[in-house]
């Protein structure tokens, strides 16, 4: 409940309408010499906050999540600029980058991000958290963590933990803020792999749920995920080294 009136209050006090989102998709067309095509854009009830733009014949259709009502008129001109320079294989020119700041800076806010878990907490579609695997239980590996660093994790909130469906090597886990929830890669649910290695990783992303994401203004606008006390951290895990060497090593044999 608390969500959805959040989420109304937002969206609510939103100064952006439809009749502003044409006119930024109008504007970006114009300041990238995009020329004789109709707009047709409008706001939908997405789940996260996504936006796509097609362009079909003579006219560019564009598709907003509503969460952007929230945005400043900049903000909604610089995406439009970012989605029309992609479509067209347009450059920005130096005089807009101010406007792809704005956007960048809306997207890049704490607040925002607060927004986006509304979003997805309220309209996303979440499969069931699977945690038994073939060769490991995770809802066992992350009671046993837990319980192994109270220092680290006393009063945290124990999250829903599961494995991904894909075995991917590049993700090897994340931590779903807006369900509150760990996924750990699938392709370590092999009997190749040390237990303290799936310790390891189920530690590494129960941290996310002790250190907030740090969000810095400057010239990138950058989200800090691993800032240095969740580095610190990470260390007390008695096999780090172990551990991270492990997955240096071995990874990429891993079937």
């Amino acid at each position: 409940m608390e969500d959805r009136v959040d989420l109304a209050k937002n969206l609510g006090q939103g100064s952006v309408g439809e009749g502003d989102l044409n006119l930024a998709f109008y504007s970006a067309c114009g300041l990238l010499g995009v020329r004789d095509y109709f707009v047709d854009a409008r706001f939908e009830e997405f789940a996260s906050l996504k936006a796509s733009l097609r362009v079909q014949e003579n006219t560019i259709i564009a598709r907003v999540s509503d969460g952007f009502k929230a945005a400043s008129q900049d903000a909604i001109t610089g995406l439009a600029l970012y989605l029309v320079s992609r479509a067209f294989r347009k450059r920005v020119g130096e005089g807009e980058v101010v406007l792809l700041s704005a956007y960048k800076e809306f997207v890049s806010k704490k607040a925002t991000s607060g927004l986006s878990d509304s979003l997805r907490r309220l309209r996303g579609r979440a499969a069931k958290a699977v945690a038994e695997g073939s060769h490991f239980d995770l809802k066992q590996e992350l009671f046993s963590v837990a319980a192994e660093y109270p220092e680290l994790f006393q009063g945290i909130n124990l999250p829903e933990i599961g494995w991904s469906r894909e075995k991917s090597r590049r993700r090897l886990g994340y931590h779903d803020s807006a369900l509150n929830r760990l996924v750990i890669s699938r392709v370590f649910d092999s009997p190749s792999v040390p237990d303290y290695v799936v310790r390891y990783l189920v530690f590494h992303e129960l941290l996310h749920c002790k250190h907030e994401v740090l969000y810095q203004r400057g010239e990138s606008l950058r989200r800090t995920v691993h800032p240095k006390r969740f580095k610190d951290d990470e260390k007390k895990f008695k096999q780090f080294k172990e551990a991270t060497e492990w997955v240096d090593k071995k990874l990429r044999w891993l079937r």
